[in-house]
């Protein structure tokens, strides 16, 4: 679980974060959305520690999120920033295939279920097609 509470982040006098505070279960993902400038990309390199939050708490599984090693954390929290490579030779699904072979070290039969289900559930979220 991934918690959450008053999160802040100000540069200088301008406030990027102010008070946001949401709960996400394990496994479960979550679309940030918004109008330029209105603090997504903040929000996430804040989860994964690539900036500090002002203000606030977050907890993953009841732990603070600065008591994890980067590297543990990252391994964790899965971000897709908005200048992300995707393998262009790759589908969809496999490229989801292939990050869970090399960050969680999953042997390759388990990471292709992994990415079908997601892609399953996403489809299924959506009305769509489960081909990715």
């Amino acid at each position: 679980m991934l918690e959450v509470t008053g999160a802040t982040k100000r540069i200088g006098t301008t406030t990027l974060l102010e008070d946001v505070s949401f709960s996400l279960a394990r496994g479960a993902t979550l679309g940030v959305i918004g109008p330029s400038g209105s603090g997504k990309s903040t929000l996430l390199r804040c989860l994964n520690r690539l900036e500090e939050l002002d203000g606030g708490t977050v907890l993953l599984d009841g732990d603070p999120l600065r008591g994890f090693p980067v590297h543990e954390l990252r391994a964790r929290i899965g971000l897709v920033s908005q200048r992300f490579s995707l393998f262009a030779h790759l589908s969809a699904r496999e490229n989801v295939e292939l990050g869970l072979r090399r960050t969680r070290k999953m042997a390759a039969p388990q990471a292709r279920a992994r990415a079908a289900l997601a892609g399953r559930r996403r489809a299924g979220r959506l009305g769509g097609s489960t081909a990715a």
